[in-house]
């Protein structure tokens, strides 16, 4: 009986084992469920925090694109009030009560000059004497380029002309070089205005005994009309500033709002990745509790069959506990003053198959 009792009980640590292996699975899987849901909770606070900052992008694109529109609007208008004014600005012009021709012919007047020693022209600006005109004193200005001859027409203040400059062929008089320029600024250039090679061609005959015939048709514009011009022309410019800095303002918007978009798709992204992720953890979740409620079952069963078995044994188990299961350890431990945080252990006993100390 005694050896039936003990390979019984034998049995039972068996299955008693067996079951806290499985229970000590079971709390193992418990963990990782608790981990995974844990980790779904992170993944859905961070969709959370990238579905707030879409929808701040989305805010801060909205309110850029309506800045944009309004940018937009205001080059219209503008340009509207632009034309406008550009179109009472000529009106004011065709309707001024000046008589543009007759103005026009008493401001006309030609001037002329030799320039001697042709040949010998330097880098050094070479100039002619002044001639007054309609208020303003002129004068030529020669200057050796490399391979061209540079003339300028100087005046001593600003005033709007146009001017006519033309070298005279003295060995035919048919034969005439000539360009023109208007502007306000006071000064016109003729860069390269003749090159070198035509202007000592025999058969053109400009250079007699080293010298040249420079002469100049001046038309100078009356003052009123410039007047216009310069409002017209100041007015344009602040008109087209104000263009540029609007039309940069809003490619600066433009740029902005294609960075947000680009800031949208990463964020979409990232929430995509996040909803898969949750999916898939919430998939291994519900994997993982199936195998719990599996393991539960299994551990239910296991206990309720070894307590059928316990209870239709005809052993009187607390009998045999008392009589055959009894025994007392005792042991003597000296130096108890000087004990530590080190475990002290006793001998090993042998009872019921096992050992025991204390």
């Amino acid at each position: 009986d005694k050896k039936n009792l003990e390979s019984e009980v034998k049995l039972k640590s068996t299955e008693m084992e067996y079951l806290k292996k499985t229970e000590s699975e079971l709390n193992e899987m418990k963990s990782d469920v608790k981990t995974k849901s844990e980790e779904i909770q992170n993944l859905k606070i961070s969709e959370a925090k990238l579905d707030s900052q879409l929808a701040v992008s989305k805010r801060r694109m909205s309110q850029l694109e309506d800045e944009n529109k309004s940018k937009s609007t205001m080059i219209k208008n503008l340009n509207i009030v632009m034309s406008q004014d550009v179109r009472k600005i000529l009106e004011k012009v065709k309707t001024t009560s000046i008589n543009m021709r007759s103005i026009h012919n008493m401001t006309f007047m030609t001037l002329s000059e030799r320039f001697t020693q042709i040949s010998k022209l330097t880098s050094s600006n070479v100039y002619s004497q002044w001639t007054e005109l309609a208020g303003v004193k002129w004068r030529f200005e020669l200057l050796r380029g490399d391979d061209y001859l540079h003339v300028d027409v100087d005046a001593d203040k600003c005033c709007s002309a146009f001017v006519e400059l033309q070298l005279i062929s003295q060995k035919n008089e048919n034969i005439v070089h000539c360009k023109n320029l208007t502007n306000n600024e006071g000064y016109w250039k003729f860069n390269s205005f003749i090159s070198f090679k035509d202007l000592f061609d025999e058969e053109k005959g400009y250079v007699k005994d080293d010298s040249i015939i420079v002469l100049a048709v001046v038309k100078v514009f009356p003052a009123e009309i410039d007047h216009f011009k310069e409002l017209q022309k100041s007015w344009m410019l602040e008109s087209q500033d104000n263009k540029k800095n609007l039309e940069s303002e809003a490619q600066l918007k433009s740029t902005e709002i294609e960075h947000f978009k680009e800031l949208q798709k990463i964020w979409k992204i990232n929430v995509a990745v996040s909803d898969n992720r949750i999916s898939q953890l919430e998939e291994e979740k519900k994997s993982k509790s199936a195998k719990i409620d599996n393991l539960n079952l299994e551990i239910s069963e296991g206990v309720r069959k070894i307590l059928e078995k316990a209870e239709t044994t005809s052993i009187d188990l607390r009998s045999l506990h008392k009589k055959n299961s009894e025994m007392t350890l005792r042991a003597r431990f000296t130096e108890v003053s000087k004990l530590t945080s080190t475990r002290v252990y006793s001998k090993w006993i042998e009872f019921t198959g096992l050992h025991w100390h204390v």
